[in-house]
């Protein structure tokens, strides 16, 4: 029976289609699909697809490779109904993952199986953190602005923004002081645009704080800040900064971002980096 079932398993193919395939989120959920795929013995089909076009691509792709099935994070979950008759016309089985695929009046397609996160939950917990810092430097809320970066087109993006929102109302922030900040886009660049037009039309506001769908809404917020000379770093590993101090003064030399690597990169490790990048599109 083992022998049988390793064997099925071996002929299953399995696509993981995501939105932004360069993005360290994406690239955690493909990293433990990979773990999944070995322990379970099928074959990880990874494809970026950043549009609708690509999407379908992918899909026809993975059709042809003679996949089972798919699962995706779409970058417009309005593109349901076209993903849903494209893998019914691959014969495939599908699934999606962060961001569920919605019908052409917006309501949830029921039918597909469908893994979240609870962004409503994350968003609370980032009010939370920024209503701490507000009260560590003693800043009073009447004088504190808060920029709302959020791309409403993806429903995720509400919940996790209204969830950090929510947290600060009840803290007692100002709702007049929240100041919406819509993305074209949810890339840093966006971002910036979006904020910057909020921070010129509010120059009163002495402090501001920024919340956002993800890391790119909030650093594109603080690159918007004209008293923002350079950004070292942005992230969640632990950091040490490196400070030198002359006759002249102080300056910053660099950060220190993040733990030693575990192990040295393998030819093994380079053969399959190099074939992810040929996946998502990178040209070597």
């Amino acid at each position: 029976v083992f022998a049988a079932t390793s064997a099925f398993a071996a002929d299953v193919k399995i696509g993981f289609i995501v939105k932004q395939p360069e993005e360290p989120w994406f690239q955690d959920e493909w990293k433990f699909a990979d773990v999944a795929a070995k322990e379970k013995g099928f074959t990880l089909v990874k494809i970026g697809a950043e549009d609708g076009e690509k999407v379908q691509s992918a899909i026809d792709n993975l059709g042809a490779q003679g996949a089972q099935g798919f699962i995706i994070c779409t970058p417009d979950v309005k593109l349901g109904p076209g993903i849903v008759a494209k893998a019914a016309a691959n014969d495939l089985k599908l699934m999606t993952v962060d961001d569920r695929l919605v019908n052409a009046d917006g309501s949830p397609i029921e039918d597909v199986p469908h893994m979240g996160i609870s962004a409503t939950k994350i968003g609370e917990a980032v009010g939370q953190t920024i209503v701490d810092e507000i009260k560590k430097r003693g800043w009073d809320m009447k004088d504190v602005g808060a920029i709302r970066v959020s791309y409403d087109q993806l429903p995720t993006a509400v919940d996790r923004v209204d969830g950090a929102l929510s947290v600060l109302k009840a803290a007692g922030f100002p709702e007049a002081n929240i100041f919406d900040a819509p993305q074209a886009k949810t890339d840093t660049e966006a971002a910036l645009n979006a904020a910057t037009v909020v921070l010129n039309k509010n120059a009163g506001i002495k402090h501001w704080v920024a919340v956002g769908l993800n890391d790119e809404a909030v650093l594109g917020a603080v690159r918007a800040v004209p008293e923002v000379c350079r950004i070292y770093c942005a992230t969640a590993n632990p950091t040490e900064v490196i400070v030198a101090q002359t006759d002249l003064g102080r300056a910053v030399l660099g950060v220190v971002d993040g733990e030693p690597p575990l192990g040295i990169e393998t030819t093994a490790d380079i053969a399959d980096r190099k074939q992810l990048l040929r996946q998502i599109g990178y040209k070597l």
